[in-house]
């Protein structure tokens, strides 16, 4: 999943957005870094999420942190599905309030990534995010 990648949508208040995140292995660190940024018309860069994947010391599980640029924090473990998906079960902390979240990454045989996030509410999700990612820049960007 190196590299750069772009997506447009429309959020659930209607409005276009355009993203674009990065991907690298950050090897002093021993993590995946993964930022992701809204871009204007002009295409300037507004940076609204940073994660990191790494593997926990102690259970040797693989596990996520974020930060919003709204001051969110997200952590959780993740998991790789059948077919290579990976799937992070995540506590959204937000103000004063814990929301779990589930999101998934998938790369499809056409070459995109489709990012998918729910938030999840006792047994049942609500789908927040469904994007899919094209690569505009290659692994080593």
């Amino acid at each position: 999943m190196g590299g750069t990648w772009e997506a447009t949508g429309d959020s659930a208040s209607g409005s276009a957005f355009r993203i674009q995140s990065t991907f690298d292995w950050e090897p002093s660190l021993e993590v995946v870094r993964a930022r992701s940024c809204t871009l204007n018309g002009d295409g300037e860069a507004t940076p609204w999420l940073e994660a990191y994947v790494y593997r926990q010391v102690r259970t040797d599980a693989l596990a996520c942190l974020a930060l919003s640029r709204w001051g969110a924090v997200y952590e959780g473990n993740a998991t790789v599905l059948d077919g290579g998906a990976l799937q992070f079960d995540l506590k959204a902390y937000e103000d004063d309030r814990s929301v779990p979240q589930v999101a998934r990454f998938e790369l499809g045989k056409d070459g995109r990534l489709r990012t998918r996030v729910w938030s999840v509410d006792g047994a049942g999700r609500t789908l927040r995010l469904d994007v899919e990612h094209t690569r505009v820049g290659s692994k080593r960007d």
